[in-house]
Order: C-alpha cells, then sequence, then structure tokens
C-alpha cells in the first residue's frame, strides 16, 4: 500500500478528496479509496495485513506473502515481497466467494473446514483455478466430488476444466427417473443435452430388451385377433367395464411427391447422425410430408418403440416454426404423426408415460416459452428500454431463448420487433398443438 493510499485512509473524515470531491463521512469499520466506501470486513482485515483487496463493495487487507507463498499468479502480479503492496480492486468476484476462498488460506480450525456447502466449494474452485492455486483446486474438486449434484458437477466441469466428472456426470443424469427441465437444460449446452438425451435413449432401449415376453396364450390371442390389443375402455350392455390397450398405431402415409434422389441421400445422412433434425425439417414442405414419415421410419428410430430421443426433435420444430411461421401446419402434422406412432405401441406408451416422449418434450418447451414472455412483460415493468428488460429476464431461460431462434445466453438482445414476431409464430404453433382436434400440448 503506497503513501498516498494511506494518507487517503487517514485523512479527517471532514476533509474531501484532492480533487474537489466532497467529504464523505465513513466509519472506523469502513476504508475510502478514490471517492469509494468500502466496508472492513470483519474477520479478514487484519491490523498486520500488506495487501488491500477491494472485492465487491467490502475490503480485505491480508498479508500479501501468505497470498504469494499459495499462488503463482499473485506473486507475478506483486512482483518482490515489500512491507506495503498497491491496493487491488477485483472485479467479477463477489464477497462471498472471496470469504471461501479465504477460509481456506486461514483456516480457524485444523479439524474440520468451515465452509461444507457445494456453492462454497464451487466458489474455490474457481478461484483457485484463477490464481493457480494447485492444492487448493485439488481440494476443491475432492470435496465437491462429495457433495455436488451431477448436474452442478457437469456444468463446473465445462467451466473450469475437470474432465473427469463429464462422463460420470452424463450416466448419472442419463439413469435418473426424471429427464432434464428446462431449466436444467438451460445452464447446459445443446452438445450435452443432446448427449444426455442420447445416452438416457440407449439405457432404455436395454431396458425395454429385458421387459418379459407374452405368455404362448398371449400370443395365440394376438395372432387370433390382432384388434384386442387397441381397443379402449368401454362398457358392456350389462354395465360392467373392461380396460384394454390404446390405439392402434397409424400406417405411414402413402408418398404422394417423393423426394428426388439428391435430396434423399442428403437428408438420409442429416437423420442418420442424429442430432441434425433441425436442418433435415428443411427438406419438409406440405407435398412431402408423407415421404419425409417414410425417411423418419427408414433412417432414425423417431417412431420407433424404442425412440426416445424427442428432445432435440421438439427444438427444431420451435426454433423453425420461429423464423418461418407458413411450416406451422407442416409442424403441426408431423408432430401429431409421431406422437401417433409413438404412443401407439403398448410398451412405448408405457415408456412415454413414465419417461419422456415427444408430447412430453413439446409440453416442457411451451412450459418454458410461457415463463420467459412472462418474465420479459415483467421486466418491461421496471426497464422500459426492452435491450434491458430482456437481459434481465433471459438469466435462467437462455435455452428456452434458443427455442426463438434468439441468442441462447443472452449477451445479444434481440431488436424488440424480432422478439414479438418471432413470439407470435410461436404461439401460432402452440395454439395449432392445443387445437380440440390436435391436443399435443396444454
Amino acid at each position: 500500500m503506497t503513501d498516498s493510499d494511506m494518507h487517503v485512509m487517514k485523512r479527517s473524515r471532514s476533509q474531501g478528496e484532492p480533487d474537489g470531491t466532497p467529504p464523505m463521512k465513513f466509519s472506523s469499520a469502513q476504508v475510502r479509496r478514490r471517492g469509494q466506501v468500502w466496508s472492513k470486513h470483519p474477520y479478514y482485515y487484519f491490523p498486520d495485513g500488506s495487501l488491500l483487496l477491494l472485492v465487491d463493495g467490502t475490503a480485505y487487507c491480508i498479508q500479501g506473502s501468505v497470498l504469494i507463498g499459495h499462488s503463482p499468479y499473485w506473486r507475478n502480479a506483486l512482483g518482490e515481497p515489500k512491507e506495503m503492496y498497491e491496493p487491488q480492486a477485483l472485479s467479477g468476484i463477489s464477497w462471498q466467494e472471496m470469504d471461501a476462498f479465504l477460509s481456506v488460506i486461514y483456516p480457524r480450525s485444523y479439524e474440520q473446514h468451515e465452509i461444507t456447502s457445494a456453492e462454497d466449494w464451487a466458489s474455490v474452485l474457481r478461484l483457485a483455478s484463477l490464481w493457480s492455486v494447485d492444492d487448493m483446486r485439488s481440494l476443491a474438486i475432492s470435496q465437491l466430488d462429495a457433495v455436488a449434484a451431477p448436474l452442478y458437477k457437469l456444468v463446473l466441469a465445462r467451466a473450469l476444466d475437470v474432465p473427469q466428472w463429464i462422463e460420470p456426470a452424463f450416466d448419472a443424469l442419463a439413469r435418473r427417473q426424471m429427464p432434464l427441465s428446462v431449466e436444467e437444460a438451460s445452464a447446459l449446452t445443446m452438445e450435452d443435452v443432446l448427449h444426455i438425451s442420447a445416452k438416457r435413449e440407449s439405457i432404455l432401449k436395454a431396458q425395454v430388451t429385458r421387459l418379459p415376453a407374452k405368455s404362448s396364450s398371449a400370443r395365440d390371442d394376438t395372432r387370433n385377433d390382432s384388434r384386442t390389443l387397441v381397443r379402449t375402455r368401454t362398457k358392456s350392455s350389462s354395465g360392467s367395464s373392461r380396460t384394454a390397450a390404446p390405439t392402434e398405431k397409424s400406417p405411414l402415409p402413402p408418398i404422394t411427391v417423393p423426394f428426388s434422389r439428391k435430396e434423399l441421400g442428403r437428408l438420409s445422412t442429416k437423420l442418420s447422425k442424429g442430432y441434425e433434425f433441425e436442418d433435415a425439417l428443411a427438406f419438409v414442405t406440405q407435398e412431402k410430408i408423407p415421404a419425409f414419415c417414410h425417411a423418419l421410419a427408414d433412417f432414425t428410430d423417431v417412431l420407433s418403440a424404442r425412440g426416445l430421443n424427442h428432445l432435440s426433435s421438439s427444438h427444431s420444430l420451435f426454433k423453425r416454426v420461429a423464423t418461418r411461421p407458413s411450416f406451422v401446419p407442416a409442424a403441426v402434422k408431423l408432430a401429431s404423426f409421431i406422437v401417433s406412432q409413438n404412443e401407439g405401441d403398448e410398451a412405448r406408451q408405457w415408456l412415454t408415460s413414465n419417461l419422456f416422449g415427444l408430447r412430453r418434450c413439446l409440453q416442457d418447451d411451451v412450459n418454458g416459452l410461457r415463463s420467459l414472455w412472462a418474465s420479459v412483460n415483467q421486466a418491461k415493468i421496471k426497464y422500459p428500454d426492452f435491450s434491458v428488460a430482456y437481459k434481465s429476464a433471459s438469466r435462467g431461460h437462455y435455452f428456452t431463448a434458443g427455442l426463438l431462434g434468439l441468442d441462447n445466453y443472452g449477451t445479444k438482445p434481440p431488436r424488440e420487433n424480432e422478439y414479438k414476431e418471432r413470439s407470435a409464430n410461436v404461439r401460432q404453433f402452440i395454439s395449432a398443438l392445443s387445437a380440440d382436434n390436435v391436443r399435443l400440448v396444454k
């Protein structure tokens, strides 16, 4: 800390700044520097400290030599040992993060750590990674191994380079009973969401193959009358009720306008990759919907009893109608046909009702969009400027904003007219999906 900085802190409260700034009142528990007031930390402001750290409105005064001894970053930043170092104003760091970090450097107990939560250890991991404190980083990883949830580990692994967490997190998220919610998906990249969905599909396929086979008598009954698998709950003439299986899958529609050989070659490539469904939709026209349904059956498992990777299908439909409202009728037809194929099979009906099929993914996306729209409307009351309101409202809705074809991470707010136009297009799609003759969403 320089003599001029010490002079600023020791100056009488009634005195102004040298540049003419009016005097500011502050207590002995505060530090004033360059016109700003910082509250002294109640614990990490040591009388014998040599380094003043100004973080998020809080002043920390610690021994510079201690920080240098732990961190090569600070060793390079502060240079040779000094009795007093230049004060350091740190941006982008919260006081909670700094507290967690310093609690490890200055432990109050050698028997147990002062911090216990995943959030606090994540703060330690972030600052230890930022400042190259390798042993502290290893400690934070070890502690998070025990307390952090799989989703949190995956987010941290991507942000702070902890590769050993990635595959175990994928596996845990794929095996849990409930699929990713819209809010959870918004914290991940699209690639990670699709990877989890594909892994979940693979696990569920293996579970389906282990479902018990029908008895020989049941198979004989099925041969005698295949329609016995596709009845609804009805009442007999005597008034007693009987329960039957769901409606039979509708057959593939006859092809009226086929794809050209070149189109089919490109389309089959995109569908076979599994994650290029959005690009595949570019081949769809009203006349070629039947041909596209045949392509889905031949090059994907979207229509099969074990095809469970519908998250990307739902997202792709919303993104396309957001920018191409003329695609709404085709999108509704495709969604209706896929759902009819999914839910028409007995085994598949069990899986879709308990896990997630296209119907459930569509509803999740609708719920996410409605939440985003409500947040934006509320933010506009507080912030008349749309770009500011959108930045505030889209936090936590990044993945949902992508359904409108907008910047997923809110770093580039859309124009208000663009947002309204795309929202109107998607609302038209939702209205069509919820129509009485469709009823795919609520």
